[in-house]
């Protein structure tokens, strides 16, 4: 039986053990920079950076730190897998798991063993003579992983200090860009025992209303719309949905006198048809979260400014809530915004891409270029761009990556702070000096291209000028992204939407048009496809294929209809075959382009 004396010392130590607080493991993520190497001037092809990506992202995966100098390796290695592939959504999500605990964190051994492969092959070549100055400060960084994702490996002896040793992966110039190692370690913090004299006497502090800072800020985002497409000479006008560049306007007004006298964010009828009420709540929660206790009589106003016709769709598939929460953080930040936001922000400050991202830069082609601010995860389809023989769109556009809400505020600042301000200014003058020039020959001036890598040198999320360095190299893109492709071959067919609404449900003999208006819209569409053709990668010509056997069903229904004139019904028969094919393969194409794997064609059209 337990003695009194050590049952007393026991509870003395679970006492003592219950008045501290442990915090999570620690883990903070990597800086923007300064990155010790160029990526455009490391002797690697596309692939193999973005292989040597995902190996590092692996070996992120398959560390398992348990000290601050292993978490802090472990930033190291996202670090580095983002300089050589700055929108790599996976190596993001490493990042956030990381934040929550890393719990979910893996990796199977033989994926580490090729992993480690990987970095080790691309050291000896980075440390030849002819991989220059850049290949060589990456070379550095990557031991430095290296010794952490494999202390026992004869390599790293080889370097001279094992993995656990007090200077290991520190060899490289990680200084601003990763926080020291004090910055990873576990937190434990005392909790005191308060009197109870004291707790009563303690009074809940004052929460100071947030102060409004701006009264009007003003976006470009792109907006749904209704638009009237006249056929033949007004015998037909047939009502579409487009996208359309337009200025959002944010005003603070009073509260109504007999109101409810809350603080309110209110997206107008103007931004589109339906309620924004989830749009509304979910800025207001981030308002909350950044600026405290917010003024209750205070309703800040999103409209637009042009009157035109808003869409049928929802409030919600207008994908405005990356503007709205700008606009409406301005009003207290007293942060005036510019350009164009594509994307959507969450309560919590994530910055995400909107479903429609694709069509909403397409719209952009009639935008009046500037700034253009979208989520990190949109740099994987911006390539497809250069792909269609598009480079002019990135001197027209100062295409900018942000992370979360808060680079969407930053990198949206109408008067930037330093080093960014730096950036846009001497970006905005390789901008102006492209006016009347050729966009091919203006970005081959060797000039240009060492202005454009400075700019890329202090701002790795600038992808304009990523994309016009790519532009002029033998690694710039030639086929398009699957996904981009899906809503380029459904651009394509767009000609045809008249067509399909009109005998939506039969062969339409009521409306009288002529027949040469099929014809001229099969030839658009044709015309469209051809173009694109050249962009289309061997593995996705099952989607092209399948627009193409569709185009063969609007062919021969053109030409039935151009044979019903006569009223002959065995003619007319024809022609109610012919669309109940072509209407069959279009909710075929339809359901392909919507899921990315092709289907086949079956049932009835009617």
């Amino acid at each position: 039986m337990m003695s009194q004396a050590r049952l007393v010392i026991r509870l003395m130590v679970v006492l003592t053990l219950a008045q501290a607080v442990v915090v999570a493991d620690a883990f903070v993520p990597p800086n923007d920079g300064p990155v010790p190497f160029r990526r455009d001037r490391v002797p690697l092809e596309a692939g193999a950076m973005t292989g040597l990506s995902k190996s590092l992202g692996v070996l992120a995966r398959g560390l398992k730190p348990k000290t601050a100098a292993e978490r802090r390796g472990a930033a190291q290695m996202v670090a580095l897998a983002l300089a050589l592939n700055p929108g790599d959504q996976e190596t993001r999500e490493i990042i956030s798991q990381y934040r929550k605990g890393g719990g979910g964190l893996r990796a199977e051994a033989g994926e580490l063993v090729k992993a480690r492969a990987r970095v080790w092959r691309t050291i000896g070549w980075l440390e030849s003579p002819v991989a220059g100055e850049d290949g060589h400060a990456l070379a550095v960084c990557l031991k430095d992983v290296v010794v952490r994702s494999d202390p026992k490996d004869r390599r790293v002896e080889a370097l001279g200090s094992r993995g656990d040793a007090g200077e290991a992966g520190e060899a490289g110039a990680w200084e601003g860009w990763i926080p020291p190692v004090s910055a990873y370690e576990k937190k434990v913090a005392r909790k005191q025992k308060e009197p109870k004299e004291a707790k009563e006497r303690e009074k809940e502090p004052v929460r100071e209303v947030a102060k409004v800072r701006l009264q009007n800020a003003a976006v470009e985002v792109p907006l749904w719309r209704l638009r009237v497409k006249v056929i033949d000479d007004g015998l037909l006008n047939h009502t579409t949905e487009g996208l359309l560049a337009e200025t959002l306007k944010m005003r603070v007004a009073k509260s109504v006198p007999g109101a409810d006298g809350r603080f309110g964010v209110d997206v107008g009828e103007t931004v589109g048809s339906g309620t924004f009420r989830t749009v509304e709540d979910k800025v207001q929660k981030l308002l909350v979260s950044r600026h405290g206790k917010l003024p209750q009589d205070v309703r800040v106003k999103i409209e637009s400014l042009k009157a035109r016709r808003p869409t049928r769709t929802s409030g919600v598939s207008q994908s405005v809530s990356g503007a709205v929460a700008l606009l409406a953080d301005s009003a207290f930040s007293g942060v005036a915004p510019t350009g164009y936001v594509i994307g959507n922000v969450d309560s919590a400050g994530g910055f995400s891409l909107p479903n429609d991202f694709w069509l909403r830069v397409r719209a952009l082609d009639e935008g009046g270029g500037g700034r253009l601010v979208v989520p990190a995860a949109a740099a994987q389809y911006f390539p497809s761009l250069l792909a269609m023989e598009k480079p002019e769109f990135f001197l027209k556009y100062q295409v900018l990556l942000a992370e979360d809400f808060d680079g969407l505020v930053k990198l949206s600042a109408k008067v930037p702070e330093e080093p960014l301000a730096a950036v846009v200014a001497a970006f905005e003058e390789i901008q102006e000096r492209s006016k009347g020039q050729d966009a091919g020959q203006y970005i081959a001036n060797r000039f240009v291209r060492q202005r454009l890598a400075d700019v890329l040198s202090d701002a790795p999320n600038h992808l304009s000028a990523r994309m016009l360095l790519l532009q002029g190299t033998s690694d710039r893109p030639t086929k398009i992204d699957r996904e981009v492709l899906a809503v380029e071959l459904g651009r394509c067919l767009d000609p045809l939407d008249w067509v399909m609404e009109l005998h939506s449900g039969r062969v339409n003999s009521d409306v009288k048009v002529t027949s040469h208006k099929y014809a001229e819209e099969y030839d658009a569409c044709r015309e469209a496809l051809r173009v694109l053709e050249r962009v289309v990668a061997t593995d996705d010509r099952d989607l092209f294929e399948m627009v193409e056997g569709m185009m063969d069903t609007v062919r021969t229904f053109e030409r039935a209809m151009r044979s019903t004139t006569s009223g002959n019904s065995a003619r007319v028969a024809k022609a109610v075959e012919a669309l109940v094919e072509m209407k069959a393969y279009h909710r075929a194409v339809m359901t392909s382009l919507r899921t990315g794997k092709a289907v086949v064609p079956a049932g009835d059209g009617r």
